[in-house]
């Protein structure tokens, strides 16, 4: 985001990954309405930082999902690398990533 075409990087790739059942099953949902009024804003308010910290020191669930900044009805999966299950998330293979040229004025 926020970048012209010349200057988006050309060596972006994308990495799925495989979570297991049980985590998703523990998974826990941040609605909006739990958000800061400006969490949408650029750059992000200190406030976004601070929920993830928290989110991470409680330990209570492996996945944490949160509304995408750049489309609010999609969902983000932030994974704790620090819970018990983190150690049986596989990630897959890195696939090349190029943005589409709709994207660029």
């Amino acid at each position: 985001m926020h970048l012209s075409p010349e200057e988006a990087p050309g060596d972006l790739v994308a990495v799925p990954a495989d979570i297991p059942a049980g985590a998703i099953e523990s998974l826990e949902d941040l609605p909006g309405s739990r958000l800061p009024r400006n969490w949408r804003a650029y750059p992000a308010p200190i406030a976004l930082a601070d929920l993830g910290a928290a989110w991470i020191l409680a330990g209570r669930r492996a996945v944490l999902s949160v509304p995408s900044v750049v489309i609010p009805a999609e969902r983000n999966y932030l994974i704790d690398p620090r819970h018990r299950m983190f150690g049986q998330v596989r990630p897959g293979k890195a696939q090349v990533f190029r943005f589409h040229p709709r994207m660029w004025k």
